[in-house]
C-alpha cells in the first residue's frame, strides 16, 4: 500500500504531504483544489501510469526541482522509500522499473465510467523462457473508456480484453456447457447485489439486438416480471450516437416504464408518449424522447423499418417480431384488430 506522499514544486502548491491509512481513505474539497490530481500521482506511484495520460507537471516559472516523494509498504511490509525527479528535456517523470514492492492489483475508478487497472499478472514483461519477470520498464496500465469496457480494448495488434459484451455471452454459454466453471455465476451474484432490493435484476439468454451487427448481446430482466425486459447494450452503453446525445442532461430511467408507456405509430414508425404515463413521470419522458431522439431520428427510424419490412414481406412472423421489435409487433396487432393488414 502506499504509506506517504511528498510533492515538491508540482501541482497546485510548493509543497504537498500526504500520510494515508491502511484502508479506507476519504479526500474531500471544493473543486479544483486538487483532489484528482492527488489520486494520479498516487495511480503513477504505483504503477508508472499517469491516468488517461494527464501527467502531473510542475507549474512554468519555477526554477527549483520538482520532486515525487513517495513511501510504499509491501506484501511482506517491507518499507522502501522512493523518489522521482521531472526532467523538463523530455517533460517527463523519472519511470519506476523492475517489481515493485506492493504486487497487489491497482484500480483507479474514474466518474465518467471508464477505469485503469494495473495487474501484476498481467503488467510484466517476463521473459518468454523462463517465465520470470524482466527488470526493464513494465508495461503501461490497462485503461479502459465505458466504449472498451463494452467492446474490448486492443494496442497495436495485441487483443489486451475482450470487452465485456463477448465476455458475458461466452460466460453465459459455459454456464450452460460446464456447470463446474461458472464465472457466469459470479457475474449474476454482483448484479444482484447491485440492483434495487424490491426490483432485482436477473440474466436471460443473450441476443441479436441490431440487424447490422452479427453479435448476441447481454440481456437483463426484472426478476418476477418477464415482460419488462432491458438489452444491456441498450440500457448503458448501446449506440453510440445515442448515448453521446445523453451527455450531462437527466433522463428517463428504462426501469421507470412500464407497458403502455409508449407506442409506435404506423406506418412512419415513430415513438409516442401515451395517456398511460403517470404526470409525475410525462415531462422527463417527452424529454427523453426528444434529446436522445427515439421518437422520430433517422437512424432510429431505419433499424425499425428494418424489422418492420423483413415482417411485410413475410420473413418475420408476428411472434419473430416481437421477440426483436415488441414495440412494433404491438402497433402492428393493434392494425390487425382494427382490420390493417400491413403484409405485402
Amino acid at each position: 500500500m502506499l504509506d506517504k506522499l511528498q510533492l515538491e514544486h508540482v501541482g497546485p502548491v510548493d509543497r504537498l504531504s500526504a500520510d494515508f491509512a491502511e484502508r479506507l481513505n476519504v479526500i474531500t474539497g471544493d473543486n479544483g483544489l486538487g483532489k484528482s490530481f492527488l489520486l494520479d500521482v498516487c495511480f503513477w506511484t504505483l504503477t508508472g501510469t499517469w491516468p488517461d495520460g494527464r501527467t502531473a507537471l510542475p507549474e512554468s516559472g519555477r526554477k527549483a526541482q520538482p520532486k515525487i516523494s513517495y513511501t510504499v509498504i509491501g506484501k511482506k511490509g517491507k518499507t522502501e522509500e522512493k523518489s522521482a525527479t521531472f526532467d523538463f528535456h523530455s517533460q517527463s517523470w523519472t519511470r519506476l522499473r523492475g517489481r515493485p514492492p506492493m504486487p497487489g492489483l491497482v484500480v483507479y475508478a474514474a466518474v465518467d465510467g471508464g477505469f485503469a487497472v494495473w495487474d501484476p499478472a498481467r503488467n510484466y514483461w517476463r521473459d518468454p523462457a523462463t517465465g520470470k519477470t524482466e527488470t526493464k520498464e513494465r508495461p503501461d496500465a490497462f485503461q479502459f473508456s465505458p466504449e472498451t469496457l463494452a467492446n474490448g480494448l486492443e494496442v497495436g495488434d495485441r487483443k489486451l480484453c475482450n470487452g465485456l459484451v463477448q465476455d458475458w455471452v461466452e460466460w453465459f454459454y459455459v454456464r450452460s456447457s460446464e456447470p463446474l466453471i461458472n464465472p457466469f455465476e459470479y457475474l449474476e451474484d454482483v448484479i444482484r447485489v447491485l440492483s434495487h432490493p424490491t426490483e432485482p435484476i436477473g440474466c436471460e439468454e443473450p441476443r441479436k439486438v441490431f440487424v447490422d451487427d452479427i453479435r448476441k448481446f447481454p440481456t437483463l430482466k426484472e426478476e418476477g416480471n418477464d415482460e419488462l425486459a432491458y438489452e444491456w447494450n441498450n440500457f448503458r452503453y448501446g449506440e453510440g450516437v445515442l448515448n453521446g446525445r445523453k451527455w450531462k442532461h437527466i433522463v428517463l430511467d428504462p426501469f421507470l416504464v412500464q407497458d403502455g408507456w409508449f407506442k409506435i405509430q404506423l406506418p412512419d414508425l415513430q415513438l409516442v408518449a401515451t395517456n398511460l404515463i403517470p404526470q409525475q413521470h410525462r415531462t422527463l419522458a417527452v424529454f427523453t424522447l426528444k434529446k436522445l431522439g427515439l421518437g422520430d431520428d433517422e437512424v432510429v427510424v431505419r433499424y425499425r423499418k428494418e424489422w418492420f419490412d423483413m415482417y411485410r414481406d413475410g420473413k418475420l412472423q408476428l411472434d419473430g417480431l416481437r421477440d426483436v421489435a415488441p414495440l412494433i409487433a404491438d402497433a402492428v396487432e393493434r392494425d390487425l384488430h382494427n382490420g390493417k393488414d400491413w403484409r405485402r
